[in-house]
């Protein structure tokens, strides 16, 4: 489907820039994007493939994908799970900034799923 093929694209970015700017942020936003393409495409075994290929120093996408997870398994009603996966360590670049919105989303799911009465 079409979410699919916008995954496919993102994938595509990372063999169209040269050498030096594979490093930079354009890579692992690119895998972040195709990420998220996938779990709307119901697809969230690929997308851990995706989201494992993001460098460990970048902090914001490491973070931003977890989020994206943890709301792909909200709404597939695993709470549980989802806040598993925003658990454990966030480090490297924007990991302060990529630690906030982790937080808020471990606050809102802890809510949702009824842990704060």
């Amino acid at each position: 489907g079409e979410h699919e093929k916008g995954a496919e694209m993102w994938l595509k970015v990372e063999a169209l820039l040269p050498e030096p700017s594979r490093k930079k942020w354009l890579v692992p936003d690119s895998l972040a994007e195709a990420h998220r393409m996938l779990l709307y495409a119901g697809d969230q075994k690929r997308s851990a493939q995706i989201m494992a290929r993001i460098p460990s120093d970048s902090g914001w996408y490491t973070g931003i994908t977890r989020v994206d997870l943890a709301q792909h398994l909200a709404r597939v009603k695993n709470s549980r799970e989802a806040i598993q996966v925003l658990q454990g360590e966030i480090t490297g670049i924007d990991a302060t900034q990529a630690n906030m919105i982790v937080q808020a989303m471990l606050g809102l799911l802890h809510y949702t799923s009824g842990d704060l009465k």
